[in-house]
Parts: C-alpha cells; structure tokens; sequence
C-alpha cells in the first residue's frame, strides 16, 4: 500500500512540473524527529521529500509534496507496570511491549508567503502552512501481565504543517533550509506529532 501511495504521489508532481512553465521540482532530505507517544520508542530518522512549487505570485507560492519515512524503535522492549486492585489487595502485573519498524507516508498541499520586496535578496527567507493526508502504520506486541496482544495497524489520517525556511536561487538550481512542525488532525494528536528539519536542492523549468 505504501509503495502504491508513493507512485501515485511521485508521478503527480511530475505531471504538474511538466505542464508548469516557471516552476521548481526539489529534493529534500528531512530529518524527522518523532515526538508524543513514540518520541520515546522511536529514533529519529532522515528520509527524502520530493517537492514541487511554482514562482511566487507577488508575495505567494503553492507546493506539493510526497514523503515517506522508516522510524527504527529505540530499544527492543519497553517494560510497562499496571496495577490490579481486588478484595484480597492490589497487585502488580508487569508487562511490556515490543515495537516493530513504524513507517509514515504523506502527500500535502499547501502555501508559502515571502513579501514581494524580498525577491531581490540573495537568500529570502519565508514561511508556509500545509493541509496533508497520508498513512501511518505500527506493528507491536504487547503482554499487559493478563493478556498478549499483536497489532500491525495502518491508518489513514489527515493532518496540519507550519513552515519557516530560506532560499537562495541561481540559474538554474537553488538550496533551501526549512523547518516544520507536523500535527495529525484524526489521529490522537499525540500519536506522531513530529518535527522534521530539511535541506534540499531546486531545479528550474522555464
């Protein structure tokens, strides 16, 4: 299914870079900083965002984006402590749970603001807001201390992204910094929150 999503994403960037006249095709190499919920059992990761954007209008720009990511859990296995209360006294039930690879795919589309009167910088800084869906999917084995569950879920979500990076643009090419901050919209807004930090390289068509 991630594979399917990530062509889909893929070939429709390259079909609006091949219809656009002034327009930028980019590559990004991001690394995605977990937080919420898997902050704690999942490294940080760096992965490629394939981007396309047209030439600021005045002071604006659209882009569209594909990314896919592969987190690795920290450690193999995350111990957990519950505690059973009955008529003869409480009880400790001790437990765990075992996290497998977790992958993230998102498609966006969104918009980024750079006043007009910066277009005559050399490196012009501006800011975006993006609206995304995608899928997210986690494998993990849990033993609570009464029961074992084994999960291997994947869900569709909607999701939320500001932006703050700088530009600067030659010829033909141009690199570009970012940093943005992801929240989910469907699911638990602490399920993968996450920050990802990018540097990446523009190719002119015109």
């Amino acid at each position: 299914m991630k594979s399917i999503f990530f062509k889909i994403a893929f070939s429709a960037i390259l079909l609006v870079s091949s219809k656009a006249l002034h327009a930028q095709l980019g590559i990004k190499a991001v690394l995605f900083s977990p937080t919420g919920d898997f902050g704690f059992a999942m490294k940080k990761a760096v992965w490629p965002e394939i981007i396309w954007k047209s030439e600021f209008e005045t002071s604006f720009r659209k882009r569209i984006y594909g990314s896919f990511s592969l987190f690795n859990p920290r450690i193999d296995t995350v111990r957990t402590v519950a505690y059973e209360s009955s008529g003869s006294g409480n009880k400790v039930l001790e437990g765990y749970i075992v996290y497998g690879k977790t992958w993230n795919l998102t498609v966006g589309f969104g918009y980024d603001f750079s006043p007009d009167f910066m277009s005559s910088w050399k490196v012009r800084p501006y800011i975006g807001l993006d609206l995304n869906t995608g899928a997210h999917n986690v494998k993990s084995n849990r033993d609570t201390g009464v029961s074992n569950i084994s999960e291997d879920l994947t869900t569709v979500f909607g999701g939320a992204a500001g932006r703050v990076g700088a530009e600067a643009n030659f010829e033909k090419f141009g690199i570009f910094v970012d940093v943005a901050r992801h929240y989910n919209l469907v699911l638990e807004s602490s399920s993968f929150a996450y920050t990802s930090f990018g540097l990446g390289l523009n190719y002119f068509f015109n």
